[in-house]
Formats: C-alpha cells, structure tokens, sequence
C-alpha cells in the first residue's frame, strides 16, 4: 500500500467522513426541505454512475450538509481508491489510498 500525502484540507474531509455518524438524509434530519431531498438524489446518481460506496452524511445543519463517498478505480498493477467530499458549495474529489492489485 502506497503512503499517501493528503493536503491538510484533503485531511481534514477524509477525517469529517471517518467520523460521520449518518449514512443517510433521513438519519441526520427528521425532516427536510425538496432542495436538500433533490441534491441528494443527484448525490446517490453520482456515486452509483462510478460505483460508488460508504455514503455518509459528514455535517448536516438547518440550512445545508455535506457529504461523501468512495470509489475505486482498477487499473493494471493498482487499486487506487477515491473519495468524492461534497459541500453546498463545492466537490472535492482525491486519492486516499493506492494498492497493488498483487498484494
């Protein structure tokens, strides 16, 4: 397994998405507005469109919420995992681990 030098920003998401305590909408609010039901849906379309996994809801307030997941990208000599952060108002998207397909 390759070390990875993650940013102190990237750090920080791979640390809020570690920590997360809902993997869903439905866990983090008991209700919530279209808006929130909408982004979310696109969210999920996202994350199955690259065959995504381990949503989580990463914060979650009145107003807005973020969230994230993983995927994987298979290539001849490694597995090189991703994860997709998204907040109102951006999407980051990073490498978190490589691994030889041989190990």
């Amino acid at each position: 397994m390759e070390q990875i030098k993650l940013t102190q920003k990237q750090q920080q998401l791979l640390n809020n998405y570690n920590n997360a305590k809902y993997d869903n909408l439905r866990q983090a609010y008991k209700t919530c507005s279209n808006a929130k039901i909408i982004s979310y849906q696109n969210i999920l379309n996202e994350m199955r469109n690259n065959n995504g996994y381990n949503m989580r809801i990463t914060g979650a307030n009145s107003c807005v919420y973020s969230c994230a997941y993983k995927y994987q990208i298979f290539n001849d000599d490694n597995i090189i995992t991703k994860l997709v952060y998204h907040t109102h108002a951006n999407k980051y998207e990073f490498i978190i681990n490589i691994t030889p397909r041989n190990a």
